[in-house]
């Protein structure tokens, strides 16, 4: 719903709705120096601790195990306050496997899931000392050089990340993403990527 004011009527006939109201877009463009897009290049942009602070986890501790089915991996966060669809960053279990940016699925206000892709599976429960942080986009440019998603934010968000293309000439250098995603206006900016040829 955006724009929205007043009463929603919905018949759910016994699914799960879900209401989304007022949703900003965060959206990042990899170009090279000239400005020319850049197709396939992996955007990386996640929260960190800076102002303004923001709602999203950064680096909180958590700790892993393994469900049922066995191949999910089940987080135990308190009071982590995502969403299922929403991104994190896995870092410092010392199982690799469990590590990495990961699409999530909410079981409860403290606990989320997603799944495991190695085989064979890695050890539980995970070791280490174990962080997430919410990652607001993560993914490969269309021929636009763009990838976007969207999401409500609560208040606004501080951000870091890269725009990076190593697989695949022509190979580019590390473009920087640095900003917040305003809560009511969104994130739009452009990581700018020199040839690494």
């Amino acid at each position: 719903l955006v724009n929205f004011s007043g009463n929603a009527t919905y018949k759910s006939d016994g699914a799960t709705i879900s209401l989304i109201v007022d949703p900003v877009t965060v959206k990042a463009t990899a170009t090279t120096t000239d400005g020319t897009p850049i197709e396939n290049a992996l955007v990386l942009l996640k929260a960190i601790s800076s102002s303004p602070e923001g709602p999203f986890p950064v680096s909180e501790s958590v700790t892993i195990t393994r469900g049922s089915p066995e191949n999910e991996a089940i987080v135990s966060h308190t009071g982590h306050g995502l969403a299922s669809n929403d991104k994190v960053v896995i870092e410092g279990a010392n199982q690799a496997e469990y590590n990495g940016v990961k699409t999530i699925t909410v079981i409860d206000t403290n606990s989320y899931s997603y799944t495991l892709t190695s085989s064979p599976l890695p050890a539980t429960p995970a070791t280490g000392t174990i962080t997430s942080t919410f990652a607001a986009l993560y993914g490969l440019t269309d021929v636009n050089g763009e990838v976007s998603t969207s999401r409500v934010y609560p208040a606004d968000q501080a951000v870091t990340g890269w725009g990076r293309k190593m697989s695949g000439t022509p190979y580019y250098k590390e473009g920087v993403l640095t900003g917040s995603v305003s809560s009511t206006n969104g994130y739009d900016k452009s990581a700018v990527m020199a040839l690494d040829e």
